[in-house]
């Protein structure tokens, strides 16, 4: 089921794209596209997928992680680390989005070090990663964005976890998302009775 939903979402962006940007500068007018993190529970199972920089993860009821994901596009991006391949720099963005996302092919010591995002190209999907996690009374099961990162794997967040009502955890998401000078974010949460 999970990876249907991400098949169904890649085929709706194909669509946009050919109908409003059948051909993409990787710049100015990139594929519209989007990466995601998102899953089901079925009997206390947590059937989850993501693809690129999102995640799930799983604290426990005494805020300890019990599972993540790994992000993707971090570790391309260090193997990708070489003098003027900066994402600042517009050529080099372009460049990334043309040759090396959702290219399986591109490595580098035998590592690839291209990203997936939903693009509507079929081999988007070969980025897509999907797994199950056992669930407990009193986990937390979050879904989040790479501006969430920083945020839900701090002491902070994790002591704002289990301390803090589930419905004052956006409140403090917020107030720590400013100290932070973070990026865009989305986060997702569920607490397992």
């Amino acid at each position: 089921m999970i990876t249907d939903a991400f098949s169904f979402a890649n085929r709706k962006i194909q669509r946009l794209n050919q109908k409003n940007n059948p051909k993409p500068d990787y710049l100015e007018h990139d594929f519209w596209s989007c990466v995601a993190s998102g899953g089901m529970i079925k009997e206390r199972q947590l059937h989850w997928g993501y693809i690129c920089d999102c995640g799930v993860c799983i604290f426990d009821k005494n805020g300890k992680l019990k599972f993540r994901t790994e992000n993707d596009k971090d570790e391309a991006d260090k193997l990708l680390h070489f003098r003027g391949k900066d994402w600042r720099n517009p050529k080099w963005r372009a460049q990334r989005r043309k040759e090396y996302r959702n290219n399986p092919e591109k490595k580098v010591r035998g590592k690839i070090v291209s990203y997936g995002a939903l693009t509507g190209e079929e081999r988007a999907l070969s980025f897509f990663k999907k797994g199950k996690q056992k669930l407990n009374s009193g986990d937390r099961v979050l879904f989040y964005s790479d501006g969430m990162e920083r945020i839900i794997f701090s002491r902070e967040f994790q002591k704002i976890l289990v301390t803090k009502n589930w419905d004052d955890v956006e409140d403090e998401c917020r107030r720590i998302h400013q100290q932070k000078e973070g990026a865009e974010a989305t986060l997702v949460g569920i607490m397992i009775k």
